[in-house]
């Protein structure tokens, strides 16, 4: 087979000379007195619909498949094919340029979201993993992940599957779950936005304790109180960041603060979050703490108004010191880079 390079990157498998020629050596003996080197009829119409359209695995697939069809019915030029056959093989080459148009999308939906290293991940936030002996490919729950027996896959590395292997051709809910990918910088913005509007909104559904709870803990996360993020979960034996074991945070505020936070993301925010904390070895709650402490942006605390700033203990002196250093942009990130943590 032949390379064709596209301009926007990746490359295409195209169906040579002796692929095509070997699905038409009967019809070249026949037609001696031709001029026509090139399959001729329906056979050739069929490579032409898809070889320039089609991921490898597709292409590879139908081909066989159109091999067989041609050789059965004894007709290499698929010029007398029954009215059964035609349509089988129209409709799976309508499948392979759908499925390349379906991977195109895909392709801009992990640019945009900047999302290649991410997890990859089922519509229900099962991860895909492979086998590393038998190299199949199957999704699993994340809490039934299994790192020494699995190997977490991302998107760049799903996609890379998708394009080249026989094993996963015409697998259209692999392309759909991908463009479907969400980025962590996503996930960041929405959260540090719901932190950022937190002192506007009121909160209902919650009694009094719970609401004023909440509250301590987005103070917390805008002040950037702890330092080190592992100290605030408490877990057995196995670490502090096991995804397959129960975790709590050891400030209850931030319990509350977290808890709320989570209960306004999308789902399929949650189920990247899970995902990439099982991959990654981390419990999601840490995960989302130091989300928070890396990108919030501290100067966000002035927009609180007096009222919510107050239930949330920054008001009066305490939110005038509190000011003086989020105004050092005083992320965690920052923190972590000029050596204080």
């Amino acid at each position: 087979m032949k390379i064709r390079a596209h301009q926007s990157g990746g490359i295409v498998y195209l169906p040579t000379a002796n692929r095509v020629e070997g699905a038409a050596t009967s019809a070249a003996s026949s037609s001696s007195n031709s001029s026509e080197s090139k399959v001729p009829g329906f056979a050739k119409e069929m490579i032409s619909l898809i070889k320039e359209n089609g991921l490898n695995s597709d292409v590879t697939v139908f081909l066989n498949q159109l091999d067989r069809t041609l050789q059965r019915a004894g007709d290499p030029t698929g010029e007398n094919l029954s009215m059964r056959d035609i349509l089988k093989a129209q409709q799976m080459a309508n499948r392979v340029k759908q499925n390349y148009a379906s991977y195109k999308t895909a392709e801009q939906s992990l640019e945009s979201q900047d999302a290649w290293a991410e997890p990859a991940t089922s519509a229900r936030g099962w991860l895909y993993v492979m086998d590393p002996d038998t190299k199949k490919i199957s999704v699993v729950s994340p809490t039934d992940f299994d790192p020494k027996t699995q190997i977490a896959l991302t998107n760049q590395d799903l996609m890379n599957y998708r394009r080249e292997n026989p094993d996963m051709a015409f697998a259209s809910d692999v392309l759909d779950n991908l463009a479907q990918s969400v980025g962590m910088k996503t996930i960041t913005d929405y959260a540090s936005g719901i932190i950022r509007e937190f002192g506007k909104t009121t909160i209902t559904g919650y009694s009094e304790k719970q609401a004023n709870s909440i509250k301590a803990g987005m103070d917390k996360i805008i002040s950037g109180s702890y330092g080190d993020v592992g100290k605030l979960l408490v877990a057995g034996p196995d670490g502090v960041y096991k995804i397959n074991q129960e975790s709590t945070l050891v400030d209850q505020d931030l319990t509350a603060a977290l808890n709320y936070i989570k209960s306004t993301l999308p789902n399929s925010y949650r189920n990247t979050l899970n995902a990439k904390a099982a991959a990654e070895g981390y419990h999601p709650d840490a995960m989302l703490i130091t989300m928070m402490y890396a990108n919030t942006d501290r100067k966000i605390g002035a927009d609180y108004d007096h009222t919510a700033s107050g239930d949330a203990g920054i008001g009066g002196a305490a939110k005038k010191a509190s000011e003086e250093k989020l105004n050092d942009h005083d992320t965690y990130l920052m923190r972590i880079a000029t050596g204080g943590v």
